[in-house]
């Protein structure tokens, strides 16, 4: 099930197009953040300072969320569904990229 949401997630919803989604979008600060190698892969395990849930992301999804660090603000967006480990379909770190 991961690997079908992780190619879901990176597809944009493209799958479907007349599908509906409880896609949200979140503004928030890293309160944790910890990697995981699987399968030669990297995924990114992290929490933020106003959402309950666990999320996770790859390396493949953003560049940035390997650099990313406790305290940068970050934007998500993730599918809003009753799992304890939330996949993230896109993931921005406000604090790169700014000079």
């Amino acid at each position: 099930l991961m690997s079908f949401k992780s190619v879901y997630n990176m597809a944009g919803n493209k799958m479907n197009p007349s599908s509906q989604s409880n896609r949200k979008t979140l503004n928030s600060v890293v309160t944790r953040i910890q990697s995981d190698i699987k399968n030669g892969n990297s995924f990114y395990y992290f929490t933020v300072s106003d959402y309950p849930k666990i999320f996770i992301g790859s390396s493949q999804l953003s560049n940035e969320l390997p650099v990313t660090v406790v305290g940068d603000s970050i934007m998500i967006s993730f599918d809003a569904d009753t799992e304890e480990v939330v996949d993230v379909s896109s993931f921005d770190n406000l604090k790169l990229g700014k000079k």
